[in-house]
């Protein structure tokens, strides 16, 4: 068994892959899905923190996994592109730290009153993390292959048949 990750974040594995896990490949597609199908900047705070919730369940489902060694199909890691989220992580970064960012926070509120996030900076910083982190868990997760695992044929994943993604794929 591979190393636990201590806090909330993850430790890549260092040990082999012992098996093939269908729930660690589900949860990799659920969350590719999930991010690519999330706007650059949701239109609105409540979009963003159901965002934050639906992540942080799959990742810490996928910690788990990957700290018990196991892995992803190759078709899977192929047919899956890791998001580009490099210039949505600087304009989060510059809205924690600007008045636009403020200005950007009070117009997704629309005049609801409540919102998970304490201000702004909370708001663009939690969101920016979960992203990153959304991607990282992603990488990691598409080294860790098992080879035994034989290959779907037929099989096809919609959210990439969208004419426009939200994010870049690499």
């Amino acid at each position: 068994m591979s190393k636990k990750s201590p806090g909330s974040h993850v430790i890549s594995p260092d040990e082999p892959v012992r098996g093939f896990s269908p729930d660690l490949e589900s949860c990799f597609e659920q969350l590719h899905r999930l991010l690519c199908n999330q706007p650059a900047v949701p239109g609105s705070v409540g979009s963003i923190s159901r965002f934050c919730e639906q992540m942080k369940a799959l990742y810490y489902s996928m910690r788990e996994l990957l700290e018990d060694d196991f892995g992803i199909s190759q078709f899977v890691k192929e047919s899956l592109p890791i998001p580009e989220i490099g210039h949505q992580l600087k304009l989060l970064h510059q809205w924690e730290e600007s008045g636009q960012g403020e200005i950007e926070y009070e117009s997704r509120l629309a005049g609801r009153s409540e919102s998970p996030y304490p201000n702004s900076t909370d708001c663009w910083e939690q969101y920016r993390w979960h992203l990153f982190e959304a991607v990282r868990i992603l990488e990691i997760t598409k080294n860790r292959i098992d080879p035994a695992q034989p290959e779907k044929a037929g099989y096809r994943f919609p959210w990439l048949d969208q004419p426009h993604l939200h994010f870049d794929i690499r």
